[in-house]
């Protein structure tokens, strides 16, 4: 009885105590299966942080092993889509997941002329940013194992969605122009928006998705969250590479396209 009564204070003071926050390790025993729950989200891909893919191999992550037989001749992922569609968003997640690198054209654009773009297009016009996107081009092609995110205009011009095509897989974002207008107005910063109207939008949307079509795969992200369209994207990246679809593709023709975009 004396034992017990003795023991008490100890087991107030215990109960008394906080309870202990997970340490980074037990954190870290979750990042791909767990992580997601840990954030809120649903996708067991799209909350985990960026991993080398060397290691993610090690781990035993079957979306990293399976893309690097995609990637074995060093091809990279271009996503393409009309502004607003989330082209920068999407593929920067992607770059992460996949352990790649991640790069955005206009951005390269910027750093090379020292100004934004919407300041170039007024000092030099839309024909001296198009020469500049041309340019942009042939770096990529000295590039491997990137996520490209490309501006709404890049591959449309003569030959430049077969050079893509040739340098590695290109995604088609899609997305409902209503959609896509009001998320490019809301962002601000689009020289393509400034004097036209939104049937003038709609149009410039419809011709350029003759291009766009030509992409090796297509998801509408219309009605998707980022986590989503992400999860997609990997499994249609696992399924091209099982396929054995990363080697060089033969040319498409425009009327032809990819299958409809994936809702």
């Amino acid at each position: 009885m004396g034992a017990r009564a003795s023991q008490s204070p100890h087991r107030a003071a215990t109960a008394m105590r906080p309870s202990r926050t997970p340490t980074p390790r037990r954190r870290r025993a979750g990042v791909y299966e767990g992580y997601g729950r840990l954030r809120g989200r649903t996708s067991q891909y799209i909350a985990a942080p960026r991993v080398p893919r060397s290691r993610a191999r090690r781990r035993g992550c079957r979306w990293v092993a399976c893309y690097d037989r995609h990637m074995e001749s060093g091809r990279s992922v271009f996503m393409v889509g009309f502004m607003g569609a989330g082209k920068s968003t999407i593929g920067r997640l992607l770059a992460r997941r996949l352990g790649l690198c991640f790069l955005e054209t206009d951005a390269m654009i910027t750093a090379r002329e020292g100004k934004p773009i919407p300041e170039m297009f007024a000092e030099r016009g839309e024909a001296y940013f198009r020469q500049c996107e041309a340019e942009v081009l042939d770096e990529l092609a000295d590039k491997r194992d990137h996520v490209v995110a490309t501006g709404g205009g890049f591959p449309c011009r003569p030959g430049a969605m077969e050079r893509l095509r040739a340098l590695g897989t290109v995604v088609w974002l899609a997305v409902d122009f209503d959609a896509a207008y009001e998320r490019a107005a809301r962002g601000g910063g689009r020289p393509m928006l400034v004097g036209r109207s939104r049937e003038a939008a709609a149009a410039l949307l419809a011709v350029r998705e003759g291009y766009y079509r030509r992409a090796h795969l297509a998801i509408d992200t219309t009605h998707l969250s980022s986590d989503q369209v992400v999860a997609r994207l990997l499994r249609r990246l696992r399924e091209r590479a099982r396929s054995g679809a990363g080697r060089p593709p033969a040319r498409v023709a425009a009327e032809a396209g990819p299958p409809h975009p994936e809702a």
